[in-house]
């Protein structure tokens, strides 16, 4: 091979190489534009979207697919999120150790309610996903009617949980999920069942 056909070569590959990382560099997605499309796809009700940006790990523990998500957003959390608009810009928090970003966007109803739904993803493996959104969608709904004065946790607050869970088990069970996934703060990502989360809330709020 000639000296000139081997820098040639060596130039073409040089450029290859630059042309991919170039291409890495700028086509990748941000923390921020992935939550701000996992938010605009909750609001929507777009479940094939949202389906993206799901983890294997929740779409496996939950049996999630485009169908059952789609008929999740068009039922429960379509009865709790109709008539809520957005209220003012969002609230962006950042995680360097955890490589997560948090977005959480208020919302306002015209006869006054105020509710807020918060994205957070997260890098992984798989690349951004969201982190325990089915999760993230029933609570948004589930703070429907959650009174100014009660924080959202502790014992008054599991209390509530569970009875607000027990009230509407019925239409949960037809809803086209049968749980969600939670995250709790030490250990990996486990399913529960609608009737496992009341049970659980009532072990929260029951005295010792």
């Amino acid at each position: 091979m000639s000296r000139r056909k081997l820098v040639i070569i060596v130039l073409v590959s040089l450029l290859g190489v630059g042309g991919y990382l170039l291409w890495l560099l700028f086509s990748r997605e941000t923390l921020l534009q992935v939550a701000e499309k996992v938010l605009l796809g909750i609001e929507k009700k777009d479940a094939r979207l949202l389906m993206r940006y799901l983890s294997n790990e929740e779409k496996n523990l939950a049996g999630l697919n485009e169908e059952n998500l789609q008929r999740f957003l068009n039922s429960f959390f379509n009865k709790g999120f109709q008539g809520f608009q957005r209220d003012g810009a969002p609230i962006i928090e950042i995680s360097e150790v955890f490589h997560s970003l948090s977005l959480t966007q208020g919302y306002r109803h015209p006869d006054g309610r105020e509710k807020s739904i918060t994205i957070t993803v997260a890098m992984t493996d798989e690349g951004i996903k969201a982190v325990n959104l089915t999760n993230t969608i029933f609570f948004a709904s589930l703070y429907l009617d959650w009174p100014e004065s009660l924080p959202r946790t502790g014992k008054n607050a599991a209390k509530l949980y569970a009875e607000k869970i027990s009230k509407e088990l019925s239409s949960l069970k037809t809803s086209g999920l049968n749980g969600v996934v939670q995250q709790p703060i030490s250990g990996p990502s486990k399913f529960f069942t609608w009737e496992e989360l009341i049970r659980r809330y009532e072990k929260i709020a029951s005295p010792k």
